[in-house]
């Protein structure tokens, strides 16, 4: 339920050195093409009748939901659910979608003739101040209209500040705990957490950016410190330096209910995509032939999704039980695995195999189901 950062910036490189696909329409509906690809079968979820979409979060109950273009070249976020596509028409020009929960609640952001955030459920929009940067079970949002806030049931609580004049909540867990940053009485910027009418000021290491919480309530992100060195931290009720990251771009990207955390800094092509458990940093590779890799969500079995590749192909992967799995593409050059469920059910995006007349296929939103048994998947691309 947190937004992808990582993982979309580096392939809107990799887009815009391609060109972006101009093929022609394709739409949504109930046949789709299905493929075997490295034990997990990838099903075209298709688009509003333009000629992009992609699929962004799926909740465990199975709803899906991303943004698509439509035939008029507007963009409108959907939602997918047992073969059907919803057009989610939120009033404005589509900032983001932020979040989908396991009552078919969506979140995201919009623009008229201001910033908006909106709550969707059942063709119902709730139009709410500032924007939205996540969505719990309950149906709150951790929100910021110049300093962080709350929505239940679009009844706003103002989170306050750690004695600065801002703040910015980044993640909500489902029992309503707010986490993000804050501007400090010296101007300093910490991460907080907010719990049961209260902000915590958690210390910081010089900054604080990326902070994700858990269920369970452990908080984890980023911070640079006054040597402009970038840390990854935990905070268990304590605040603990996991060490010190190679580069200050990306980082932590999220983590689950056992305390496992992800994320990814990279500077060009240069990467490290990592694993932290139990205090001890695990690399995530690449695939063969790949020259970089990116992480993007774990779920609760510790099962990680995200991207790997080159400057000419990208693919989805699933990390699991430290073997790397290849999810392949509809046909063309590139994929990526975006967000994974409880169930092992991944969503994301992938070029197919027709060709325009810059060499790219049509890209659209996907959704990865695992094949039987699982294990045997991890094989080398190609």
């Amino acid at each position: 339920m947190r937004p992808t950062l990582v993982v979309t910036a580096l392939l809107a490189v990799f887009v815009t050195a391609c060109e972006a696909p101009q093929s022609p329409v394709a739409s949504p509906g109930v046949s789709f093409d299905r493929a075997a690809s490295g034990g997990y079968e990838i099903t075209d979820l298709g688009t509003l009748g333009g000629d992009f979409s992609e699929a962004l979060y799926i909740s465990n109950s199975g709803q899906i939901v991303g943004f698509s273009y439509l035939a008029s070249g507007a963009q409108h976020p959907f939602i997918w659910q047992n073969g059907t596509t919803t057009d989610m028409d939120v009033g404005g020009r589509l900032l983001s979608v932020t979040g989908v929960n396991d009552r078919g609640q969506v979140s995201g952001n919009a623009f008229s003739d201001h910033q908006y955030a909106w709550q969707w459920q059942d063709g119902v929009l709730t139009e709410l101040p500032g924007s939205a940067s996540a969505l719990n079970n309950a149906g709150q949002i951790a929100g910021t209209n110049t300093t962080a806030y709350v929505s239940t049931g679009g009844v706003i609580r103002d989170l306050g500040t750690l004695g600065g004049s801002f703040s910015r909540a980044t993640d909500i867990n489902d029992r309503g705990q707010v986490v993000g940053w804050a501007e400090r009485a010296d101007h300093s910027l910490h991460p907080f957490l907010w719990d049961n009418g209260s902000m915590r000021d958690l210390g910081s290491f010089g900054g604080a950016n990326n902070v994700v919480i858990s269920d369970a309530g452990t908080v984890a992100g980023t911070g640079t410190d006054a040597a402009g060195r970038t840390h990854a931290f935990l905070w268990d009720g304590a605040l603990h330096d996991l060490g010190t990251l190679p580069w200050a771009e990306g980082g932590v990207a999220d983590i689950n209910n056992r305390g496992q955390v992800v994320g990814t800094v990279f500077r060009g092509l240069e990467h490290y995509t990592f694993l932290w458990q139990d205090g001890v940093f695990t690399p995530l590779g690449s695939l063969p032939g790949g020259a970089w890799a990116a992480a993007s969500r774990i779920n609760n079995r510790g099962e990680i999704v995200g991207s790997s590749g080159t400057t000419d192909w990208v693919h989805g992967v699933v990390w699991r039980d430290g073997q790397t799995y290849d999810l392949g593409t509809l046909g063309g050059r590139r994929s990526s695995a975006l967000d994974i469920n409880a169930a092992g059910i991944v969503v994301g995006y992938s070029e197919d195999s027709t060709v325009d007349s810059f060499g790219n296929g049509k890209i659209h939103a996907v959704m990865w189901r695992p094949a039987q048994p699982v294990q045997e998947a991890a094989v080398a691309r190609r």
